[in-house]
């Protein structure tokens, strides 16, 4: 087991000098105090060039005021396009810092969070700045424990985003209350390409309507559940939406 460590001033400098390589600022073995947040901000001018930033776990709540000024530093970062975090167990918390910090940049494209407690409260906040976002292409929030109101919540966001191509809501709560919220959605999006709904719970109403919907969208191309395999009337349908979309990627013959 790798435990997480502290900054110092000797090591700060060797962690800066692979995010210059690198491009990432990997921060999940480091466990983020208040003297670790402003080292890097006194060495901010070294981090001009990355385009990745990985979270790990954090003495300090995204609320404290270093944690504020280092998100607003990072918000200033003209080549940032992904920042995540992962296997944390936080709260919804992240949700919110990660839709502030999309709601500043100027370049933001994926944002990443797994096993983390977002909840439905933590998805609202990043549905309110997904609708106006014209950055974010792929987002995805894996084993969040988001439920029908979270994906609503989504879905309102995703009917009037441009930008969003990807959308990864695996190991979720999602029923076919939310799967309806995606398809009415998908009627006025003309951006998403890809759907993974992997382990939710999405009955056969719900996929019944993301049928529909997906199958009229011009860009859409891949749906991703899980259906088992004992309900044969939702596995028969979802390998229906499956060739009929293969169907439609497939080049015409001449």
């Amino acid at each position: 087991t790798v435990f997480p460590f502290r900054l110092s001033m000797d090591l700060t400098p060797c962690l800066l000098a692979r995010s210059q390589v690198s491009g990432i600022l990997d921060l999940t073995k480091v466990h983020l105090a208040e003297q670790d947040i402003y080292l890097l901000l006194s060495n901010f001018e070294k981090l001009k060039k990355v385009r990745e930033i990985i979270f790990g776990p954090m003495h300090l709540p995204w609320e404290s005021t270093p944690m504020r000024r280092f998100l607003g530093a990072l918000s200033t970062l003209p080549s940032l396009q992904t920042v995540s975090r992962s296997g944390v167990f936080g709260s919804h918390s992240s949700a919110h810092a990660f839709a502030g910090l999309l709601s500043e940049s100027p370049s933001l494209a994926t944002i990443s969070l797994n096993m983390e407690q977002v909840g439905d409260a933590g998805v609202a906040s990043l549905g309110a700045v997904l609708i106006a976002s014209y950055t974010l292409v792929e987002l995805t929030l894996d084993y969040c424990y988001i439920g029908d109101p979270g994906a609503t919540s989504l879905a309102a966001a995703l009917a009037g985003n441009t930008s969003l191509r990807t959308l990864n809501l695996p190991w979720n709560t999602i029923g076919s209350s939310g799967a309806k919220a995606f398809a009415f959605a998908l009627y006025a999006n003309r951006s998403l390409t890809r759907l993974d709904l992997t382990e939710n719970a999405i009955g056969l109403s719900g996929l019944d309507a993301l049928a529909t919907a997906v199958l009229q969208h011009p860009t859409f191309t891949t749906l991703v559940l899980s259906p088992r395999a004992s309900d044969t009337n939702l596995s028969s349908l979802y390998e229906e939406i499956q060739t009929r979309l293969r169907d439609r990627a497939a080049p015409m013959a001449v």
